[in-house]
């Protein structure tokens, strides 16, 4: 059984445009805003990860990992190989993958 919903969800809208739309959802009050999360704006957000305090976001055309921590707006880019779709988290050694 879950408990009460909490906190915010980060929805990816791939297609949305090339500065990588996310929608973030509250979960308590069901209000939305947008963000953009690909500062370079070279192509849509395709997946999101949360490890700690940050958000972690594939651009997938941009060839980027987009940071974001939690409790902050200061969007950082990686660069990484072209086609990063999706992201892991491995946990146990604290390594972040794309």
């Amino acid at each position: 059984m879950f408990g009460p919903a909490e906190g915010p969800a980060y929805i990816t809208v791939p297609g949305a445009g090339p500065d990588g739309m996310v929608i973030v959802l509250n979960l308590g009050t069901g209000a939305t805003t947008t963000i953009s999360t690909n500062p370079d704006r070279s192509g849509g957000t395709s997946d999101v990860a949360i490890s700690g305090s940050n958000v972690y976001f594939a651009n997938q055309t941009g060839g980027s990992v987009s940071v974001l921590p939690l409790n902050g707006t200061t969007i950082t880019s990686v660069k990484v190989d072209l086609g990063a779709r999706a992201l892991a988290i491995d946990t146990k050694d604290n390594l972040r993958r794309s």
